[in-house]
């Protein structure tokens, strides 16, 4: 059960829209910006679940979710892509 939810983006309308419509389900929800500050709240936070934009500028959502991976306590924590590319 998905309890915790980290969303990281660095457009902040779509990290509100999606916040709100996830704590309307009752979901405790984190943002963050940009992949320093994902990687920050991540550790600090332990989420069940983390949103990943993978174009945002300087650390991008592929470089944030190698760390994640490499992170104890986080390596299984499941992780969802979001992004507008239109090519895989």
């Amino acid at each position: 059960m998905v309890k915790k939810v980290l969303l990281v983006d660095d457009e902040a309308d779509i990290l509100a829209l999606l916040r709100y419509n996830l704590e309307r389900e009752g979901i405790a929800v984190q943002v963050a910006s940009n992949g320093v500050e994902a990687l920050e709240v991540a550790g600090r936070e332990q989420p069940d679940l983390v949103v990943l934009d993978i174009m945002m500028p300087g650390m991008d959502g592929v470089e944030v979710c190698g760390h994640l991976r490499r992170t104890p306590g986080l390596e299984q924590v499941l992780i969802a892509f979001l992004t507008a590319r239109t090519e895989d």
